[in-house]
């Protein structure tokens, strides 16, 4: 007698769920935040850009192509932390510190993002001029002494 194996969805999910946690774990700290901190911005760049009436599929594109280079970045430098540590060290940072830079920056860009809105962010719009500045000068290539 042949038994049959039978599809069970809710097994199904509960492998994918028990999947994904074990990735998510394995990931350091930094590498989450930057994660959270990423879909954060895009919820609110979606929320931001359906309220000036500007929501676009080439400008949604563009951000997660970005988000996408800065990910790698990221895989690429834990790699490089991972397989060069005789060379590098025990202590070397290698994926948190460059996922600690882009927190920043997504940080940034959800503050902008909230003051599109209408968000009052109170002395947090001092920061967010400052951060503004720096982004002007790098552009223009002037770097303070």
């Amino acid at each position: 007698m042949t038994e049959h194996v039978r599809f069970d969805p809710l097994a199904a999910v509960g492998a994918a769920g028990g999947i994904l946690v074990g990735l998510w774990v394995g990931l350091g700290v930094f590498v989450q935040a930057l994660l959270i901190l990423m879909v954060a911005d895009l919820v609110t760049g979606l929320i931001a850009a359906a309220v000036e009436g500007t929501v676009s599929s080439v400008a949604s594109g563009r951000g997660l192509a970005k988000k996408a280079d800065a990910l790698i970045l990221v895989m690429l430098t834990a790699w490089l932390s991972v397989n060069l540590h005789a060379y590098l060290g025990e202590g070397f940072p290698g994926a948190d510190a460059v996922a600690g830079a882009f927190i920043l920056t997504e940080i940034i860009s959800i503050l902008e993002n909230a003051k599109r809105v209408g968000v009052n962010l109170g002395p947090l719009d001092r920061v967010l001029a400052v951060a503004r500045q720096g982004r002007a000068n790098d552009s223009r290539g002037e770097h303070e002494p």
